[in-house]
């Protein structure tokens, strides 16, 4: 329906969504093509490409008794991933363990997938990651929650928030969500990485944004950058 409207009122319109990122790099490309920015859109793609693949070099060093078992929490509490998905293929890309993809009670449907608080006792991570501030505060404060293993050593982090929710579907920050759960979780493998001037770097770069260190701040720390639903 909106699409006709759209032909009727004469307006060119063009469509992209993705599930992977693969699907996002075509995302990009599409994008690049249609405001006549083809190479600033490889640009874009071979830095995301880049960022992965050091992030994945450096965590493939980490053995797998080693890694980390985390629960993910995509901006309400129990709702999670699937694997296979993009916040999948992020926390693989990581070197974490994602819990929900290990098997237990997940229901899907075309936009969402949940679980249940206690499939997630049963998962007992050893650290929890989640999307919104509102479900980091939630889980860290409510009782129901307390029992849990990440939650009573505190160890519940909030993932950035910039132009996108950096481990949100369809953020076209992916790469850099990545990398921040990474070097969260092994700062060894990544000591030589100053996360705030990459991050700082990274906007001037492609969105031609000169951040200040409170901007930084601010984005790093999930909070404040977008206004609850």
């Amino acid at each position: 329906g909106e699409t006709e409207k759209l032909d009727k009122a004469g307006i060119p319109w063009v469509v992209v969504d993705y599930n992977s990122l693969e699907g996002l790099k075509k995302s990009v490309t599409v994008t690049g093509n249609v405001f006549n920015q083809p190479e600033r859109a490889a640009g874009y793609n071979a830095y995301l490409q880049t960022t992965l693949e050091l992030v994945s070099q450096r965590v493939s060093q980490i053995p797998e008794s080693s890694r980390l078992r985390v629960y993910h929490a995509v901006n309400e509490a129990a709702r999670t991933d699937l694997k296979g998905d993009l916040n999948n293929q992020i926390t693989d890309v990581a070197g974490i363990i994602n819990v929900s993809t290990q098997g237990g009670s997940l229901i899907t449907d075309a936009e969402k997938t949940m679980t249940t608080l206690e499939q997630i006792y049963a998962w007992n991570p050893d650290a929890i990651i989640a999307n919104d501030i509102n479900a980091s505060n939630y889980m860290l404060t409510d009782p129901k929650w307390s029992g849990l293993r990440a939650v009573s050593s505190q160890n519940v982090t909030t993932l950035p928030v910039g132009v996108s929710r950096w481990g949100h579907p369809g953020s076209m920050e992916s790469h850099m969500a990545a990398l921040f759960i990474a070097k969260h979780f092994y700062p060894a493998q990544f000591s030589d990485i100053d996360l705030s001037q990459t991050t700082k770097d990274y906007y001037q770069q492609w969105f031609n944004l000169d951040l200040t260190d409170a901007d930084v701040s601010a984005i790093l720390s999930g909070e404040g950058m977008r206004l609850a639903k």
